[in-house]
């Protein structure tokens, strides 16, 4: 009898272990995607601290704490923010690829102005392109502010 339950003790924990890894894969495929996405087509790069929380209700989505878009050749960031939330299409578990429905930025701060020469602090590589969202991209910002100078 103790020797069935310890098998089906390591048969649970062994599927357990393999969900944790699936799960942080996939959460690590979609940071990942992200950032790739946000230089690939704007030039700029993006960052965030901290582990990534996960959500699988209401819906299936990721936080990130500290993220922040700076140009790649550094400075302060052109955005920031506390958090970003990006709510996917459907759940963390499924096979095949992540679509993002909703990012969700909390406190943001716009860091970017025209100096009096008329220069954008913004102004993108020429190598960048227009986002590739699909039309069905919804961004909410919570308690954003333009940060003056």
């Amino acid at each position: 009898m103790r020797f069935r339950t310890a098998i089906a003790g390591a048969l649970v924990g062994g599927a357990l272990i393999a969900l944790v890894v699936f799960v942080i894969l996939r959460i690590n495929g979609i940071t990942g995607a992200v950032a790739q996405s946000i230089s690939h087509d704007t030039g700029l790069s993006f960052t965030y601290s901290g582990i990534p929380g996960i959500s699988f209700w209401p819906d299936a989505a990721v936080t990130l704490s500290n993220p922040a878009i700076t140009l790649p050749s550094g400075g302060p960031p052109l955005v920031s923010a506390t958090e970003i939330r990006l709510s996917l299409d459907r759940g963390l578990l499924s096979a095949g690829e992540h679509h993002i429905r909703t990012v969700a930025l909390t406190d943001a701060r716009f860091n970017m102005f025209i100096d009096r020469n008329g220069k954008a602090n913004w102004a993108l590589p020429s190598t960048a392109q227009p986002l590739a969202t699909g039309g069905n991209l919804a961004i909410r910002i919570t308690s954003g502010r333009p940060l003056s100078r």
